[in-house]
């Protein structure tokens, strides 16, 4: 049984053996030497249980140890707790458990048959609960003994964050380390939405700025090519090479299209320089015909130059900004350009496209002033070009200025000496619902006003969409092959313009350009007429090819293969395709021929290297195409 006392110096509890009542010590806390007091056993006032436990056996008693003065209490407690016990202990302790008594508190040796059951305690009789043996480890100095320095480590406790020791690996760094080399980027505060709304407009503003600057850069350097393409063509013009190999035709055309990409530039003074080589190719014309020269190439350049000349008129802001001329100015010089074609019919069929134009542009007025300036005298091609101005008109939706033409048409034909009828004039009265002036009574209608009336009742009747009366009137068993062709391309061009009837009509009418003709051959001019409806109309190559080979005349045929090819370039299947440039007179030196040149080389800008490697007279109107087709579209 131990001996627990309050230490009378430090006040804190000393415990000892009961054989060490009466002796002195020192304090295993403070030093001081003290004195053991003697045990106090309490009274034993349980009462005597009915069977008494079996009696302990008796425990060996070791002798006291001969003691010539005070002993020393550290050294009893070291060698109290020794790892290894006694042999004698390691005895009982295998065949008793060993503990005190929480009563007590008396040192208690139960034999292990009473481990976890409750039992009365031999030295105070109270009823107690044995426990459990507990299964010793060997002793291990670094669980059991805690007396370490104060800042030394426990095997418990973590390691200090951040220290580096031998089972540490390089890879694994403490974040206050990383922090404290700068490792980790500072945070940054969140920036408010008028911030994010500066910075994002700021980095819209550079993008922007960028692109701008490119596309600039971009359009300089596209500009200065098309520039230098453009100079070369025309120096090549003005070289005496050029001027032998173009003759006087080829290098109208070249001018022509020089004049064309100058009015497109859409720069300040560009309308005056395309002016300029609107009138360079005019000038050109009016030369007396040299060698290769024709006069069909000669009527079709005119014709070409007029058409292009109603893109120089413009609104009276274009007009200060340079980029336009006045619509007076542009009426002068595109009554010049038809003035000069010597065939009637060339001259009817430019002043067709023309009103076109000026019909689409709001310029229809225009049409009719050219048409009665162009036509002085009061016969009947006036008539007839009053009423190819008045058809158009009508196509256009301009119904009112239609009108104004057809009454000057239809004024001619009541004078005293009227002239024949005029096909054109006869549909425009036809479509308008207006009565034709009738003959004076002494004067039988001549054969001439009966085809002319027949002919002008098939066109008016289609553009009134009554196909079917118009195409039999087209059939009329009196007409001749020629003049059946004239009913039929009339027709044709009626279907074309009203977007609704097909095709059968202009197939119908190719038809019947390709049979053998009964009497004189068909005019070529008409047949170009045809070839350029069926192309505008979407015919099939090899039909247009067909009729194109009929014409008889070179530069003609060359011209309506020419509009069959750009109908092929149109649709974009073959576009890129160079060898289609050989079914427009390959073999043979014509404008068209060189045109073709330049249409393909406007749908292909950017085969440039291709057109650099052709003849000097094909590379020419190649580099003007490059330019053009490098430019917006007008």
């Amino acid at each position: 049984m131990a001996i627990k006392f309050l230490c009378p110096s430090c006040k804190k509890v000393v415990s000892v053996k009961d054989e060490f009542a009466g002796k002195r010590g020192k304090c295993p806390h403070c030093a001081n030497v003290l004195t053991v007091p003697a045990p106090v056993r309490p009274p034993n006032t349980a009462a005597s249980p009915a069977v008494k436990p079996a009696a302990p056996p008796p425990r060996p008693l070791r002798p006291p140890k001969p003691t010539s003065g005070p002993i020393d209490l550290e050294a009893e407690a070291a060698a109290a707790l020794r790892d290894e016990p006694p042999p004698e202990a390691a005895a009982v302790a295998s065949t008793t458990i060993d503990f005190n008594c929480p009563m007590c508190d008396a040192e208690l040796h139960l034999p292990l048959d009473l481990a976890g059951k409750r039992s009365p305690c031999p030295e105070c009789r109270r009823i107690i609960k044995v426990p459990e043996p507990v299964k010793k480890d060997p002793a291990n100095w670094r669980q059991t003994n805690q007396n370490l320095p104060s800042a030394a480590r426990r095997p418990e406790e973590k390691a200090p964050e951040g220290a580096w020791g031998s089972t540490t690996g390089t890879a694994s760094v403490s974040r206050e380390s990383l922090q404290d080399a700068g490792a980790f980027p500072e945070a940054k505060a969140l920036r408010t939405v008028r911030q994010r709304i500066t910075r994002y407009a700021t980095w819209s503003a550079a993008a922007i700025f960028l692109t701008v600057c490119a596309v600039l850069v971009w359009y300089k350097w596209a500009q200065a090519r098309e520039e230098q393409a453009v100079k070369l063509a025309l120096d090549y013009a003005e070289s005496d090479p050029g001027k032998s190999d173009l003759g006087r035709d080829g290098r109208a055309a070249i001018y022509r299209l020089a004049g064309e990409h100058a009015l497109r530039a859409r720069k300040a003074g560009c309308a005056v320089d395309a002016q300029d080589q609107f009138h360079k190719s005019l000038s050109t014309l009016a030369r007396a015909a040299g060698a290769g020269d024709s006069a069909t190439e000669h009527d079709a350049l005119l014709q070409d130059l007029a058409a292009a000349e109603t893109a120089l008129g413009g609104s009276p802001e274009e007009v200060d900004a340079g980029t336009k001329l006045k619509w007076d100015d542009t009426q002068k010089e595109i009554h010049a350009a038809l003035r000069d074609i010597r065939s009637s019919e060339a001259k009817l069929e430019g002043l067709r496209e023309v009103a076109r134009r000026l019909a689409v542009k709001g310029q229809g007025a225009r049409a009719t002033a050219l048409a009665s300036s162009l036509y002085s005298s009061p016969d009947k091609e006036k008539a007839e070009a009053l009423g190819v101005v008045g058809l158009e008109l009508l196509t256009a939706d301009k119904k009112d200025l239609a009108a104004k033409a057809a009454d000057q048409a239809l004024a001619l034909f009541a004078a005293k000496d009227r002239p024949a009828l005029a096909p054109s004039a006869v549909a425009l009265a036809i479509t308008l619902s207006r009565e034709l002036p009738e003959a004076p009574k002494k004067m039988r209608p001549p054969a001439e006003d009966e085809f002319n009336k027949r002919l002008g009742t098939v066109e008016g009747q289609a553009r009134l969409k009554q196909w079917g009366e118009a195409r039999q009137n087209a059939q009329y068993a009196k007409f001749t092959s020629n003049q059946r062709l004239q009913a039929l391309t009339a027709l044709a061009g009626a279907a074309l313009d009203d977007k609704t009837a097909g095709t059968n009509d202009v197939a119908l009418a190719i038809q019947q350009a390709l049979s053998p003709p009964k009497g004189p051959p068909p005019s070529p001019w008409l047949l170009l007429r045809l070839a350029r409806i069926g192309a505008r109309a979407g015919v099939a190559a090899d039909s247009l090819q067909s009729l194109a080979d009929i014409i008889p005349d070179r530069d003609l045929r060359g011209r309506a293969q020419l509009a069959a090819f750009q109908a092929q370039l149109a649709q974009g299947k073959q576009s890129a395709d160079v060898k289609l440039i050989d079914t427009v007179e390959a073999h043979t030196v014509t404008v068209s021929a060189w045109l073709a040149h330049e249409e393909w080389a406007r749908r292909n800008p950017g085969q440039a290297g291709v057109v650099k490697s052709w003849e000097p007279a094909n590379r020419a109107f190649g580099l003007l195409g490059v330019a053009l087709g490098s430019q917006r579209d007008e």
